[in-house]
């Protein structure tokens, strides 16, 4: 298994450098470039959520992005020490409000939209919270 960490300061001003990380990375798998800007999307969301939610906007908080390649998957793991999510949110279905009319953007509620994006994006989705650490792990296949 091939592994790589990245840490982070939970400063929005770090979501491009960890996204461009993550782009070289997905470049050493077959995902085509729609896959690899599916999974860029995820991975930002992620970490939009870590920022917002967990470190409550907080800057200098550590965020541990981890990256790694196992078998046919990408697995990328987002840890943090901040204020933890309810696992219940993942089962959040957000697919019988998608079909919105796109020129009534008031009708579209506002948050939740994340979780919903990184499930869709991605091939699998786990959460968990071990010692104060809260790791949310995505997989993508290839």
């Amino acid at each position: 298994m091939k592994k790589i960490s990245l840490n982070i300061d939970s400063n929005p001003e770090t979501l491009d450098l960890a996204d461009e990380c993550i782009r070289a990375l997905c470049v050493l798998t077959p995902l085509s470039s729609v896959e690899v800007d599916g999974v860029r999307q995820a991975v930002k969301e992620a970490l939009n959520n870590v920022i917002i939610h967990s470190y409550q906007g907080q800057i200098n908080c550590l965020i541990d992005l981890i990256v790694s390649f196992q078998d046919n998957d990408l697995v990328i793991s987002i840890q943090d020490t901040g204020i933890g999510m309810d696992p219940k949110l993942l089962e959040m279905d957000r697919s019988a409000v998608v079909d919105i009319d796109p020129s009534d953007i008031e009708q579209i509620p506002n948050g939740g939209w994340g979780l919903y994006l990184i499930k869709e994006l991605m091939d699998g989705i786990s959460y968990s919270t071990t010692a104060g650490i809260h790791t949310l792990e995505m997989k993508k296949k290839f």
